[in-house]
This record gives structure tokens, C-alpha cells and sequence, in this order.
């Protein structure tokens, strides 16, 4: 049975592979985002469908106008969503949880991605009024089945399953001959780079501190692969216990991976398998369709 699945969000390209290999295996599948909040250019990879956002500039005297646009906004991308579900079999959201709203009574799943069920999570104000929001959906839904991008976050997410992150093997393919000794670490706003600083020295590894976030030209999801095949090492997070994407992004490359607890690691976990991951989530949404359970 061929399905009709629509995907809401993106986050880290999750959503453009699930929906790609969907569609290799024989399905529609499409990913529906908000334009607007991509500076790797993978909805553009991807080929996302991107719903259009107002874009305001200005000072202080716009800044009540540029928040109830923001709003106004969101509404719109809800209800143009939930038009937009109505011919497709199943809806994937991803952290997008407010669209469950607009479609009561449409068959659906919701993948938590990450900061916003996180118990242990640092951000500003309006992440926190987010994550608060989020604890009481999962409160009040606390007997609907729920899903989790990483292991340890079914410790956040009550009656969660873990289903393993994709990475895009087409793209993030093994390299060759890949420089000796040199590391790379993202610095991340939630934890400093210092951990990867002792590691490098302790290994005489020579180390580069990239902040993604303050690039003028930050590197694009499409050129990632080379760039990562510039190093041997990729020093991961380490207040987070789990793998991140780019970790396993780096694995797929041939990249060694120095874990949150330090150990390192290296070659792409099977489970993290585009098709794999694609064939699972199938059979989650037939179990859905046939039998109930998710979000529906």
C-alpha cells in the first residue's frame, strides 16, 4: 500500500531524508516548513515546500508590529498546514506540535527533536515559555505514544519510543585518505569548547573551534561533506549523552568521533540507515492506520 505522508518541519535535514528515501521505497512524501529559518540551505536540498513569511526590518518602534506579524504568521502556517494535510494518509510533525491543534482528528505522529522536552536545557526566555508549553501538551496527552529523535530523551518524553536519526548516505559518503591528526569541534551556545581543548592536547591533536552560528557565510549541508572530510576527528558534544547529527554525519564520512563520554568511536551504526530508518517509520505509520495509536 502506497502512502500519501506529509512531513511539518524540518529540523537538521531529519525531515528531508525520511521523505527522500519514502519516496525511493515507493510513497509520496513531502516536507512542509516556514521559509525563513534555514541558513544551511538544506530545505533548498531537499527541495522543501516553503510556506511564505513576512519579513519586517526596523527599530524599536516596529517591534510590537514585527511580533504580532510573527504571530499572525504562525497562524497562517497552521491553517495552511491542516488545508494542505487534508489528501495525505498520515502527518509527520516534527517538534511542531501546535499544528496537532489545527488537525484533531487527521492520523499523525510527533517526533520530539530535542531542546524542547530536554529536562536539562539552557536558552533564552522564549525557548523557555516553549519548553513549558511542550511539558504540558506531553502532560495532558500523557497516554498517547510519542517519539524521540535520541536514546536518552525517552527519559524526558514519557511513553516515548526512540527511533534513530538518518543520515543521508548519498551525500555523506566514506572518504579516503583523510588528514592525520586534525580535529574539528562546533561550539555549541549550551556548553563551552574546553573539554575538546584538553582532548586535542592530551592527543596532539591540532584542533579547530568552528562557531557555525557567527559565520558570514556559514557552510552550506551540501558542501558538509567535504568539509568534514578535511579532518580525522570530530569531537561531539558532551553535555548532551547522545550522538548528534553531525556526529553521525561525520561517522558516514570515515571520520573517528570522540563521544560525549570520550570514548571514540568510529563507522555509521547500522540503525542509522536512511532506508532503514525509512522502512521503520513506514511500519509505524501502518500500525497508526490500522491499529491506532501516535497522535491521532
Amino acid at each position: 500500500m502506497s502512502l500519501k505522508i506529509l512531513h511539518v518541519w524540518d529540523q537538521a535535514g531529519v525531515s528531508g531524508i525520511l521523505a527522500k528515501f519514502q519516496r525511493k521505497l515507493g510513497h509520496k512524501a513531502i516536507v512542509v516548513k516556514a521559509e525563513g529559518y534555514d541558513i544551511f540551505n538544506i530545505d533548498e536540498y531537499y527541495g522543501n515546500l516553503l510556506l511564505p513569511t513576512r519579513k519586517l526590518e526596523g527599530g524599536k518602534a516596529k517591534k510590537l508590529l514585527r511580533k504580532f506579524h510573527k504571530i499572525t504568521d504562525s497562524l497562517r502556517f497552521y491553517i495552511q498546514v491542516s488545508r494542505l494535510s487534508r489528501p495525505f494518509d498520515i502527518v509527520h510533525i516534527h517538534d511542531a506540535f501546535i499544528t496537532s491543534y489545527f488537525m484533531p482528528f487527521k492520523k499523525k505522529v510527533i517526533l520530539w527533536h530535542g531542546a524542547s522536552v530536554r529536562k536539562n536545557w539552557q536558552g533564552d526566555i522564549r525557548g523557555l515559555i516553549k519548553k513549558i508549553h511542550t511539558k504540558l501538551f506531553l502532560l495532558i496527552n500523557s497516554k498517547k505514544t510519542f517519539f524521540v529523535s535520541t536514546e536518552e530523551l525517552t527519559k524526558d518524553a514519557p511513553n516515548s519510543i526512540w527511533i534513530p536519526n538518518p543520515v543521508d548516505t548519498d551525500l555523506f559518503r566514506k572518504q579516503k585518505n583523510l588528514p592525520k591528526d586534525k580535529a574539528l569541534v562546533f561550539h555549541h551556545y549550551y556548553e563551552s569548547s574546553d573539554h575538546a581543548t584538553f582532548t586535542a592536547a592530551q592527543n596532539n591533536w591540532n584542533l579547530t573551534i568552528l562557531d557555525r552560528s557567527k559565520q558570514k557565510h556559514p557552510i552550506s549541508y551540501e558542501t558538509m561533506p567535504r568539509f568534514l572530510s578535511s579532518f580525522e576527528i570530530f569531537i561531539d558534544q558532551q553535555s548532551i549523552p547522545s550522538l548528534s547529527k553531525t556526529a553521525l554525519e561525520a561517522l558516514a564520512v570515515g571520520l573517528k568521533v570522540v563521544r560525549w563520554d570520550g570514548k571514540i568511536v568510529s563507522g555509521l551504526p547500522t540503525e542509522h540507515d536512511p532506508k532503514n530508518v525509512a522502512k521503520r517509520w513506514l511500519n509505524i505509520y501502518y500500525h497508526v492506520l490500522t491499529k491506532g495509536g501516535g497522535d491521532e
